[in-house]
């Protein structure tokens, strides 16, 4: 896999909706929990019915399909040269678990939600849990990168690199 200098619109523009996406998945937990509590608990019917999570969960789970598909076909920068390896090891270390969250995190989900399967919730919230850890390690290391090594690779993502 070649690397490029920058990244494509297309992979800013699926980063940003990515994140954009979870961010409101974050705010509105509250609907699938209580959906998932009332069903588990017989207040209503155990069958899943629409909610505007599952939607949004299904679509960062299309959304990272073609995000890694974009990453093998159109490749990605490489990580500045000059930056330690250790941090290298990191920052590729924290994206690929970030990537295997938000696959997790909908394939978790809807074990859970379509076909009821209880312990599918349990990792569904350690692993939302773990991704809420991995993004503030990510976004400290893109403004450690911006701000202390004065590397290019947050404007690259803002689509100015």
């Amino acid at each position: 896999m070649a690397t490029e200098k920058t990244y494509s619109k297309t992979q800013i523009i699926l980063h940003w909706t990515i994140v954009l996406l979870v961010l409101i998945q974050y705010v509105a937990n509250d609907s699938i929990s209580a959906l998932w509590r009332d069903r588990m608990t017989g207040a209503i019917a155990n069958t899943p019915v629409p909610d505007i999570h599952v939607a949004f969960g299904i679509a960062i789970f299309v959304l990272m399909i073609w995000r890694i598909w974009l990453v093998f076909t159109n490749a990605a920068p490489a990580l500045p040269a000059n930056e330690p390896r250790a941090l290298q090891i990191l920052a590729r270390s924290v994206q690929g678990l970030i990537y295997l969250s938000l696959f997790a995190l909908p394939l978790s989900g809807s074990a859970a939600w379509f076909f009821g399967i209880q312990p599918a919730i349990l990792v569904h919230e350690i692993v939302k849990l773990v991704l809420l850890l991995l993004i503030f390690v990510h976004v400290v290391g893109a403004l450690y990168q911006h701000f202390w090594l004065k590397s290019d690779v947050l404007m690259k993502m803002l689509g100015r690199g």
